[in-house]
């Protein structure tokens, strides 16, 4: 019904780039003030606060 190959380019969203996303909110220091309040109050952030040596790699 709605194959991909039928849908217009903008709509196709290419798993590489969350992938890319997902890395640099990982990797870039200026992301993790974001990644902080987004895992505040989670279980990740629970276990990241217990493991801080898993948080350092």
């Amino acid at each position: 019904m709605n194959a991909p190959d039928k849908l217009p380019p903008e709509t196709r969203q290419p798993v590489s780039g969350y992938l890319w996303g997902a890395l640099a909110v990982l990797t870039c220091p200026c992301h993790l003030p974001i990644l902080a309040a987004v895992l505040a109050g989670t279980t990740a952030g629970a276990f990241l606060g217990e493991h801080w040596g898993v948080a350092a790699l």
